[in-house]
């Protein structure tokens, strides 16, 4: 059987094949980071709830100490320190919202990434069925030519008979 004869779209399958390559390598990174933001978001939603219970706890223990006869210098840093937590939950609650616009833009990026993922495999494979009908039709081409010389040696033979 003869070698394989050269496909005339090679070059054009080969681009496409690099196109589909580079467009999964962008869709990954971007899951990457998508991942990635989630994490930093799960980050921030335990700190608030650690900062909310801490918060809370210290509350408590100043009420009880208030209670139990404190100054009114320590009241006031006891209230002080609060609405420094109140703050930084406030702080963290701001991150949080920043964090999830973040995790937004970044999970249509990668939607974005994953549709020209697909365009460029569609392309590479609608190229690709192109070499495989042409390499069949190439095939059957040659099993043809061989069967025809069988055919005509058979023939010669008979007619040397």
């Amino acid at each position: 059987m003869t070698t394989n004869p050269t496909f005339r779209l090679q070059t054009v399958l080969d681009l496409r094949d690099q196109s589909k390559k580079k467009s999964e390598d962008a869709f990954l990174l971007a899951q990457q980071t998508v991942q990635k933001e989630k994490k930093q978001l799960d980050t921030l939603e335990l700190d608030l709830a650690q900062n909310v219970e801490f918060r809370q706890t210290r509350r408590i223990q100043y009420v009880e100490n208030a209670a139990s006869g404190s100054t009114i210098a320590s009241i006031r840093l006891h209230e002080s320190h609060i609405k420094s937590l109140l703050e930084k939950e406030n702080r963290l609650k701001q991150s949080i919202e920043q964090q999830k616009q973040a995790l937004k833009q970044e999970e249509e990026r990668a939607q974005i990434r994953r549709e020209e993922m697909l365009v460029a495999s569609r392309d590479f494979k609608s190229i690709d069925k192109v070499k495989v009908k042409f390499l069949d039709q190439h095939r059957r081409a040659v099993e043809q030519k061989e069967e025809d010389a069988r055919d005509e040696l058979t023939q010669a033979r008979y007619v040397r008979e």
